[in-house]
C-alpha cells in the first residue's frame, strides 16, 4: 500500500507534467501566431514577382501598349507620384543608417557586413536597370513603374519581418529590383518635354521630391527605432508604398513613344558610342559613389569616431540631407540649360573636394568641421548631377528609356564597387580616411565632366554667338551629316521632325 508521501509525490509529478504541457501549448500557440505573418511575407516575396511578370506580359500583348503618345507636358499629380516613388526608395535606405550598429548587433554580424547591404541594393538595381529601361520602351513606362511600386511595398515588409540576416538581405535585394525603375521615371522627362530648360527644371523638381527622403529619413528612422525598434520604420514605409500604388493607378499616364523599334545592342552602341556621354557616365558613377559611400558609412563614423548617440547621429545625417535638399533646389531655378549649369558649378565642386581633403587631414575629429565640409559637398554636388542626367539624353530622346537605363545601371553597378572603398577606408582609417575618399570622388567627378560635355562646347569667335554640337546639328548641313552618320537600327519607324544627333564626338 502506498503511503501519504508517495501520493503527494505522485500528485506533484502530475502537476509538474500538466504545467509543462500547458507551457508547451502556450509557447507553441505564441510561436505559431508569430510564424504565420513571417510565413505569409515569405510567400508574398516569392509570389508577387510572378504576378508582376504576368502583368507585364499582358501589357506587352495588350493593344494599349501601342497607343499614340499623348500631348506634351506632365501633370503635377503625376510628377508627385513619380517623385514620391524615388523618395520612398531613398527613405527605405536612409532611415536605417543611424540604426546600423544596433541592427548589426541584433543580427550578430559585423558592421562591414551590415554596411554592405547598401552595395547589395545597388548591385541588384544596376543589373535590373539594364532590363527595365528597354522593357519600358517596349511595353510602356506605366506598367514598369506600377510593378516597381508594388515590389517596393512587399520587399520593405520583408525587411521589417526579417528574422535572420539572410532574410533581411533578401528584402534588400528585392528593394533593389524595385529601385530599378529609376531610369524609367527619369525617361518620362524627355518623353514629356522637348525644351532643354524645361527638362532641367522638371528634372530638378524630381530631385527635390526625391531629396525629401534623405532629409526626413535619418531623423524619423532614428527616433522611431529608438522608441519602437528598428522594424517599425520598415512597416510604416511598406504601408506608404501600398498607398502610393493606389494613387499612381489614377494619375500615372503612359509617356513612351509608340514608334520605337528597340534593338538593345544597336541602342547601346548609339548611346555609348559618343565620347561626351561616356564621360558623363563616369561623372555620374563618381557622384553616385559619393552618395552611397556617405550613406553606408555615415552612421558608423558619427557614432564610433565622433562619439555621438543614436539621436545625435540622426540629427547630423538629417542636417546633411537638408543641405542636399537645398542643393537639389538650385537646378530647378536656374535660368539656363544643363551645359551652362555644368560650367557654373565647376569652381564650387573643386572647392568642395579641397575642403573635404583638408578637413580629412587636419580636423577629422572635429564635428563642426566634419559637418561643414560634408554639408557644403551636399549642396554643391546636386547641380552637376541633375545637369549631367539631363544632358545625357540630348539628341537620343526616341530611345530615352534604353539610354537612361544604361546610364543609371552602369553608374549603380560601378558605385556598388567604388563606394566599397569608402566603406573600407571609413572602417580602417576612421573619419579622416572617410573624408579623403569623398573628396577624391568629387575631384574625379569634376575631371570627368570637364573632359566630357564641357570640352565639347565649341569656342566661338569674337563677336559670334556660342554654338553647341547640337546647335550645329540643327543646321541643314549638320542635319544631313548626322542623318548619314546615324543609320542605326534603333531609330524610330516614323521619322521625327527633330533631327537626330551625330554619333561623332
Amino acid at each position: 500500500m502506498p503511503g501519504p508521501d508517495d501520493e503527494l509525490e505522485c500528485q506533484s509529478a502530475q502537476l509538474q507534467s500538466f504545467q509543462s504541457v500547458s507551457l508547451l501549448q502556450v509557447t507553441t500557440h505564441i510561436r505559431g501566431e508569430q510564424l504565420l505573418p513571417h510565413l505569409t511575407v515569405k510567400l508574398l516575396i516569392v509570389a508577387v514577382p510572378f504576378f508582376i511578370a504576368a502583368y507585364w506580359v499582358y501589357a506587352y500583348r495588350s493593344p494599349r501598349a501601342s497607343l499614340q503618345k499623348r500631348e506634351s507636358g506632365m501633370s503635377g499629380s503625376m510628377l508627385l507620384a513619380l517623385g514620391s516613388t524615388l523618395l520612398l526608395d531613398f527613405f527605405c535606405t536612409d532611415q536605417y543608417q543611424p540604426s546600423m550598429p544596433d541592427m548589426a548587433e541584433d543580427f550578430g554580424v559585423k558592421p562591414v557586413e551590415m554596411g554592405a547591404t547598401i552595395q547589395v541594393h545597388l548591385f541588384t538595381s544596376a543589373v535590373f536597370m539594364l532590363l527595365f529601361g528597354p522593357l519600358s520602351d517596349t511595353i510602356g513606362r506605366r506598367p514598369v513603374i506600377l510593378g516597381g511600386q508594388v515590389l517596393l511595398a512587399i520587399s520593405t515588409l520583408c525587411c521589417g519581418c526579417a528574422e535572420t540576416f539572410p532574410w533581411f538581405v533578401m528584402g534588400r535585394i528585392f528593394q533593389g529590383i524595385a529601385a530599378a525603375v529609376t531610369p524609367v521615371i527619369l525617361s518620362t522627362i524627355p518623353d514629356c518635354f522637348t525644351d532643354m530648360e524645361d527638362r532641367l527644371r522638371h528634372q530638378g523638381a524630381l530631385g527635390m521630391l526625391m531629396q525629401l527622403g534623405p532629409l526626413a529619413a535619418p531623423a524619423a528612422g532614428g527616433f522611431l527605432a529608438d522608441a519602437f525598434g528598428w522594424r517599425c520604420p520598415f512597416f510604416l514605409l511598406s504601408g506608404l508604398s501600398a498607398l502610393l500604388v493606389i494613387f499612381s493607378l489614377f494619375v500615372v499616364e503612359e509617356t513612351a513613344p509608340a514608334t520605337v523599334d528597340v534593338k538593345y545592342v544597336a541602342c547601346a552602341k548609339r548611346t555609348l558610342g559618343h565620347w561626351s556621354r561616356c564621360l558623363i557616365l563616369c561623372g555620374c558613377l563618381f557622384i553616385k559613389s559619393f552618395f552611397d559611400g556617405l550613406a553606408a558609412s555615415n552612421g558608423f563614423v558619427l557614432r564610433r569616431d565622433l562619439h555621438l548617440s543614436l539621436h545625435g547621429a540622426s540629427v547630423c545625417i538629417t542636417l546633411m540631407a537638408l543641405a542636399g535638399a537645398l542643393g537639389s533646389y538650385v537646378p530647378a531655378r536656374l535660368p539656363f540649360g544643363p551645359l551652362e549649369a555644368l560650367q557654373a558649378c565647376m569652381g564650387p565642386l573643386l572647392l568642395s573636394a579641397v575642403c573635404l581633403g583638408a578637413v580629412g587631414v587636419l580636423r577629422s575629429e572635429s564635428l563642426p568641421w566634419f559637418m561643414g565640409a560634408t554639408c557644403y559637398a551636399e549642396v554643391v554636388i546636386w547641380t552637376p548631377y541633375v545637369s549631367a542626367l539631363c544632358q545625357f539624353t540630348e539628341g537620343i530622346e526616341d530611345i530615352a528609356g534604353s539610354a537612361a537605363s544604361l546610364l543609371t545601371a552602369l553608374s549603380f553597378l560601378g558605385s556598388s564597387f567604388v563606394s566599397l572603398s569608402v566603406v573600407f577606408l571609413a572602417q580602417r582609417e576612421g573619419a579622416g580616411g572617410f573624408l579623403l575618399a569623398l573628396g577624391a570622388l568629387l575631384l574625379l567627378t569634376a575631371i570627368s565632366l570637364w573632359l566630357g560635355p564641357l570640352r565639347s562646347i565649341e569656342v566661338p569667335e569674337e563677336g559670334s554667338p556660342k554654338r553647341s554640337p547640337l546647335a550645329s546639328a540643327l543646321t541643314p548641313e549638320g542635319y544631313i551629316a548626322a542623318l548619314a552618320a546615324k543609320g542605326g537600327d534603333c531609330s524610330p519607324r516614323k521619322v521625327r521632325a527633330r533631327p537626330p544627333e551625330s554619333d561623332s564626338p
